[in-house]
C-alpha cells in the first residue's frame, strides 16, 4: 500500500513553511529579511499613502505611477519619509510598495523631506496633518 502523504504544514509567515525552510537549507536571517514586519501598531504603507493622497488632492494610482510631475512627486516622497519614520520597513518594501522604485530612490524621497521640513513650514504642516491623521 502506498504511504499516506503528510499534510501541508502551516505557513510561518509570508507563505514560507518549516519544510521549505529546511529542503532549501535557508539560514535564520533569510528568514526573518523575508517577512514583514513592521513596527506594532504602526500605520501600513498603503494606508500612509491614502492619507497623503487626501491631504495633497492627488490620486493614488498617480502617487504609484511613473509620473514625474511636481504635483505627484511631493506626495510621494511625503508618502515615503512618512512609511519609513512610521513603520519602520526596509527601504527596499518602502521602495516596492511605491510603484516599484529601487531603495536608493526611496533613500533618496527621505533624506530630501528629512533636510526640506526643517525649513519649508508649509511641507512641515503637511506632514504634521498626514502624522495626525494616521494617529
Amino acid at each position: 500500500p502506498k504511504p499516506e502523504p503528510s499534510p501541508e504544514p502551516e505557513p510561518i509567515k509570508d507563505g514560507w513553511s518549516e519544510q521549505q525552510i529546511e529542503k532549501h537549507g535557508y539560514h535564520w536571517f533569510s528568514i526573518v529579511s523575508a517577512i514583514k514586519v513592521a513596527k506594532s501598531g504602526a500605520p501600513t504603507i498603503k494606508s500612509i499613502q491614502r492619507v497623503t493622497c487626501d491631504v495633497y488632492g492627488v490620486k493614488l494610482i498617480d502617487l504609484l505611477s511613473a509620473r514625474r510631475t511636481g504635483d505627484i512627486m511631493r506626495p510621494r516622497m511625503v508618502s515615503v519619509y512618512l512609511a519609513k519614520e512610521l513603520t519602520g520597513l526596509s527601504w527596499i518594501r518602502i521602495g516596492k510598495a511605491t510603484g516599484g522604485r529601487d531603495h536608493s530612490t526611496a533613500i533618496h524621497a527621505h533624506r530630501k523631506i528629512q533636510r526640506e521640513i526643517k525649513s519649508n513650514e508649509k511641507l512641515a504642516n503637511a506632514v504634521a496633518l498626514i502624522r495626525e491623521r494616521l494617529a
